[in-house]
């Protein structure tokens, strides 16, 4: 969050020093051969620009830091691991490793406050960091969505599908059909991979979680919205209901 308000305020803060400095380009001419009689002269416009350049370096740093110095570059898997549990314990996660056979690592972060478990591993044979977390449904949903027909199935799922997309996370919802829970998933390259990026990418693929079950019952347990799917049905799959 303090990122955001930085690539914000920045380049306010900046501009605002920028403009309480002398206007007069004959003077700026002149004064620019003396840089310290500048800030003598005009010390709240000078420290706003310096303020200003630093919350803008703050706020893009890890993008600097990826054209400059190139991504982060780890010895091994499993010290790269440690560093992400390490970026985990930082934000406040709960953690928990799950040791798996043909894996470099593989561990489960909660966040603060929530129920919601994503599954952060690294596969031997992949490039990367794979995030997973599961949605599990209920009882009373895993009836009503199986009594569903399939068409108005396929539409549930393919909204749900749509808006995790526009999030850069992939949705499977073939087994919530027969199994009653689905995987949402999503893959951090770790050649790119920057601390914020990696946080941000938990925290999205946890919410992902929320924002499908929230959707599902939208779906499920409103019956309008289930009898205007119905309605717009062609007749010969309705009379099949």
């Amino acid at each position: 969050m303090f990122r955001r308000l930085s690539k914000i305020g920045g380049p306010l803060i900046g501009a605002i020093g920028f403009i309480t400095l002398p206007s007069d380009l004959g003077t700026w001419g002149t004064r620019l051969k003396d840089i310290a009689q500048i800030g003598i002269d005009n010390p709240l416009s000078v420290l706003a620009i310096c303020l200003g350049v630093v919350l803008l370096g703050y706020g893009y740093w890890d993008s600097l830091r990826l054209k400059v110095l190139g991504s982060k570059r780890w010895r091994s898997d499993k010290e790269m691991g440690d560093e992400l549990h390490g970026w985990l314990r930082q934000a406040h996660f709960q953690l928990q490793d799950q040791p798996t056979p043909n894996s470099d690592f593989v561990f489960v972060a909660t966040e603060p406050m929530a129920n919601r478990p994503v599954t952060i591993a690294k596969l031997s044979n992949e490039p990367g960091v794979r995030l997973q977390g599961r949605v599990i449904l209920s009882d009373e949903q895993k009836t009503l969505f199986q009594a569903m027909l399939a068409n108005e199935q396929h539409i549930v799922l393919s909204d749900v599908a749509i808006e995790l997309a526009r999030l850069d996370i992939g949705f499977d919802g073939r087994d919530l059909v027969n199994e009653g829970f689905s995987v949402i998933a999503g893959f951090i390259p770790s050649e790119t991979m920057t601390q914020s990026q990696f946080l941000q990418r938990v925290g999205a693929v946890s919410r992902a979680i929320l924002m499908v079950q929230a959707s599902l019952n939208r779906y499920l347990l409103t019956p309008d919205i289930v009898a205007t799917m119905q309605a717009q049905l062609p007749p010969d799959l309705t009379a099949n209901q």
